[in-house]
Parts: C-alpha cells; structure tokens; sequence
C-alpha cells in the first residue's frame, strides 16, 4: 500500500457511484462469510431484520458518505433508522470480537488466494488520531489536543492497531479516549450538565469501552496485542511513533510470546538516559560525542541522510540507536529498535510501513 495519499482519489471517485459501491459490499460479504463470523452473536436479534443485513445497510450508508437518517429519508436505506440504532447501542455486541473477526478473516482470504509473499515481514502498527465532534452532548466527550491541528477541539482520540501483512494494512482493534480527566475533561459545568449520560448495570463490553475512555492509551493498546496474538495474528514487530515508544510499552512488548515481537519506532530527544558503555547518557551528549566522528558517521543516498548507530541499554532493555540527520535538516531525529540485528536501512524499511496507517486515516475521512 503506498502511503502517497493522492493517489487514493481513485477510491473516492468509486464509493461515490452506488452501483459500484453496493455490488462491491456484497462481494464483500460472501467471501469474508459474515453471516458465520456473526453467528456467536444471533441471539442479540432473533425477530425483524438478520444481523447480517442491518450490517451489510450501515456499511453501505456510511461509503455511501450518508448518515443513517439521511439514508433513510432518501430511500437509500430499506429498513427503519432505529432499527440500525438499537443495534449500534446494542449492549451485548461485542463489537471488538466482530472487528478482529473481520481481520482474521481477511487475512485467510487473501492468504488462500496466494496473494502475500510467504517471506514477507508482518508487523503491527499502532498509532492514534482525532475524532472531532461537533456537538457536546455525546456521552464521553472530552476537549482534547490535536497535533495534527496545533489547537484544541472537542472530541475523542481514537487508538488503533493495525496488522501489516506484506501488502495490506487492516484494522484489528480500537477504543476510544479522552483527555483532561484532572480539569473537568475541558468541559463548563454547563455543558456536563447537558452531556448525555445513562444508567447501566456495570457489566457487558459497553461498560468495558465506556472505561477505557479514562485509560491510558499505552496500556490499552498492550491488551489489543496481546488479543491479537491470543486470536493467532502474528507478526515480527510493533511499529509506533514517539508518543508510545517509553520503557513500559518496550517491556511489554518484548514481554509478549516471550520476546516474539520487537519494536521499531522514532524516540523523542528528551531528557531520558541511555546506558552507553556503563555509562549513562542522553542523547545530546551521545550526538555531541558523535557527530563529527567520520569513523562512526555514515551516508545514506536512499534516505539521503547522515547517521551514526550506538548500542545501548534502555531501562535494562538492550537497543539498538540510530541517530539520523537528514539533507537539509538542523537537527538529528532518533529511531530506537529492540532488534539489535537490524541494519539501518532494513529499520527505516520498517518504520516507513507505519505511515500506511495515514492511508487508512484518509478512508476513514473519505466515507465519514
């Protein structure tokens, strides 16, 4: 999957054409074979429409770039709106297990039809965006601080992990966030007053991803992992960008499967210390100690960059540094990895499957 995100209008130009768009869900949903995938959850709805066909409505109204009331009031949508709302409000759906479902089941099809080199390297990516709400009355919501934007906004940030399998990047776990739990969630007691809320029972997986919204991020997406790996989805590495490489997510990650997965991903220059030659040292002093060593510092004209590699220990954890100055660039940028085999041009290789994920983010803008 190319990660030049101009090239997808091609994608944008067919959902808008409903024939393609429908015949090309129902494909969809004989190989993947939903009506098995759903199966474990047929008691959830037993009178009125199938499970299956409720689903098969909302995807189409949604690459159809419709919401669910407008797809009903233009006659796009065959079955009542509330219909699909009791079901998307439906407490006993285990919407995490339908997704990596999804997943697994796409991973079967594309490898029965011998379509992904068998050597190819899988890795997982995860990574987090915004999802900016315009109201304030959706239950959870939270002010919280976009990168992308520079600003703050009014939404959720939504943590995803992705499955890189060679040649296609798909989604095999979420949850929802918010931010500024210590100042109200940003909000004015006027609008907690108004935001929406309800009473439930404490259990079932509603109140499982209602409670993540308070949760740290790094940890949820630990527990996505190790579900993953559980469901038998395996890969070599975890690629992430800076916000979640630190010591917890480097130690259960290499906690996992007993060391089975290793991480590749951009570290911030902070203050934080490298054991370097029993000594430990942060990474202004290992770039002073460096950069203008022509023993140490190398070219590359892939990347058409400068960089020097250090072996060092991380919290007890042994890595592997690769500190890289890019053509025109004023400053150098870290990419830390725990595979200490790894040459530095197969970890840039790596890391740069990671922006796929900003593909997946631009389909998601596409059919919202």
């Amino acid at each position: 999957m190319s990660a030049k995100i101009g090239i997808l209008n091609e994608l944008s130009n067919i959902l808008t054409q409903k024939e393609k768009t429908d015949e090309g869900v129902l494909v969809f949903s004989k190989q993947f074979k939903i009506g098995r995938l759903l199966k474990p959850f047929s008691e959830v709805k037993k009178q009125g429409f199938s499970l299956m066909s409720i689903l098969v409505a909302l995807i189409l109204c949604r690459l159809g770039g419709l919401s669910v009331y407008a797809a009903q009031k233009t006659g796009n949508l065959q079955m009542d709106d509330n219909t699909i709302y009791r079901l998307m409000n439906n407490q006993l759906i285990d919407w995490k297990s339908i997704l990596l479902s999804f997943a697994k089941q796409f991973l079967k099809c594309v490898s029965s039809k011998g379509e992904v080199d068998a050597k190819a390297v899988r890795c997982f990516v995860i990574d987090d965006t915004d999802i900016e709400k315009c109201g304030k009355t959706f239950e959870g919501l939270s002010k919280i601080y976009s990168h992308k934007e520079h600003r703050s906004l009014f939404g959720f940030k939504l943590l995803l992990l992705c499955f890189w399998d060679g040649k296609s990047l798909i989604p095999c776990g979420l949850s929802l966030h918010r931010e500024h739990k210590n100042y109200e969630y940003g909000l004015t007691k006027k609008q907690q007053e108004r935001q929406f809320t309800k009473k439930r029972n404490g259990e079932g997986y509603f109140q499982e991803r209602y409670d993540e919204l308070d949760e740290e991020k790094p940890g949820v997406a630990i527990k996505m992992l190790k579900r993953c790996v559980k469901r038998g989805i395996l890969g070599s590495y975890v690629l992430m960008d800076s916000w979640f490489v630190n010591d917890f997510m480097l130690k259960e990650i290499r906690n996992i499967c007993k060391g089975m997965l290793h991480v590749v991903g951009m570290c911030k220059m902070d203050k934080r210390k490298f054991e370097v030659n029993g000594k430990e040292r942060n990474s202004q002093t290992i770039i002073q100690m460096n950069e203008n060593d022509s023993s140490k510092v190398r070219s590359s004209n892939k990347y058409k960059s400068r960089y020097f590699v250090v072996m060092a220990n991380y919290k007890g954890m042994p890595v592997k540094l690769f500190y890289i100055k890019y053509k025109k660039a004023k400053s150098w940028t870290l990419l830390l990895t725990t595979d200490l085999s790894l040459s530095f041009v197969k970890a840039m290789e790596l890391y740069q499957i990671r922006w796929s994920i900003e593909v997946l983010y631009y389909v998601k803008y596409i059919i919202m």
